[in-house]
C-alpha cells in the first residue's frame, strides 16, 4: 500500500471515529455533517467508493446487471464431431468428414472386436453429425 493510500485510509478512519462520537447512540439521532460526508463517500467518483453504510434505511444503489450469456453456436457439437472449424462452409465440412471417416472406419480395427465396435458407434455418430450439418448448410 503506497503512502498516499495509507494516509487516505488513516484520515477516513479518523473521520469515521469522530463522526461515531458525534452520533447520539441512545436516541438514534444523527449528525447532518455525517450524513453529508457519507453521501460524498458513497458517490461513484469519490476516492473510496461506497465504504460506509447508513443505519437510517437508505437504499443501496442497485447492483450492476449480470453479463449477457455467451452466444452458443447451434451446431457446435456436430462441427466438433466432424472435425471442422465452427462456421465452416459445406466444402470444408465434407472434406473434414471424409478424413474423420477414414480415421474411424471399423475396417481399420478388424484385429480387435472391441475396438471395431467402438469405431462403429463413433462412425455412426460422425455420420449423423455430418447429415445434420449438410442439411443445415444446404438449406441456408
Amino acid at each position: 500500500m503506497n503512502l498516499g493510500r495509507r494516509l487516505l485510509h488513516l484520515a477516513q478512519r479518523g473521520v469515521n471515529d469522530a463522526l461515531d462520537w458525534v452520533e447520539d447512540a441512545s436516541s438514534g439521532r444523527r449528525d447532518p455533517a455525517r450524513d453529508e460526508l457519507e453521501d460524498y463517500l458513497r458517490a461513484p467518483d469519490s476516492p473510496t467508493g461506497s465504504r460506509f453504510s447508513s443505519s437510517q434505511g437508505r437504499a443501496a444503489p442497485p447492483p450492476p446487471p449480470p453479463p449477457p450469456p455467451p452466444q452458443v453456436q447451434p451446431l457446435a457439437a456436430e462441427y466438433r464431431l466432424v472435425g471442422a472449424p465452427i462456421g465452416s462452409d459445406l466444402e470444408t465440412v465434407t472434406r473434414c468428414w471424409r478424413e474423420r471417416v477414414r480415421e474411424t472406419h471399423p475396417d481399420r480395427f478388424a484385429h480387435d472386436v472391441a475396438a471395431q465396435a467402438h469405431a462403429s458407434a463413433r462412425l455412426r455418430a460422425v455420420n449423423e453429425a455430418y447429415r445434420k450439418l449438410r442439411g443445415a448448410l444446404e438449406n441456408g
